[in-house]
């Protein structure tokens, strides 16, 4: 039977169980960087073939990535970074956007990758 199931955990830690979805909105740039690799690495690993992993990233042009505006403890990358990331999976989707906005910090500039992949 079809099911769905979600989870609220230290996503530093986090080992997710085997999916055919991973969604995370908007909330991998808040793992801090020391911890970003292993996390990246047990998210692709709980994938099943076929399966998408949708997320979002941050970019280093982002306002929180650096100045007075800076968010100690995130990870924010690069497009060769991002594009790093994703070698071995099947990239369906991947935009680019710099715009800027509000945040529950007030006004930034967004930085962000939208990626829908699928594992081979």
């Amino acid at each position: 039977s079809e099911s769905l199931s979600t989870e609220a955990a230290d996503l530093a830690t986090y080992r997710p169980a085997r999916a055919d979805l991973i969604l995370a909105s908007a909330s991998l740039p808040f793992v801090a960087p020391a911890s970003f690799p292993q996390l990246w690495a047990r998210l692709r690993e709980a994938l099943n073939p076929g399966g998408l992993l949708e997320v979002h990233l941050f970019g280093d042009q982002d306002s929180w990535a650096h100045g007075e505006s800076a968010v100690s403890g995130m990870t924010f990358h690069a497009r060769a970074e991002v594009e790093d990331l994703l070698t071995g999976l099947e990239v369906l989707h991947l935009q680019e956007q710099q715009f800027d906005g509000t945040s529950g910090r007030g006004p930034k500039h967004w930085h962000r990758f939208d990626i829908i992949a699928r594992s081979v």
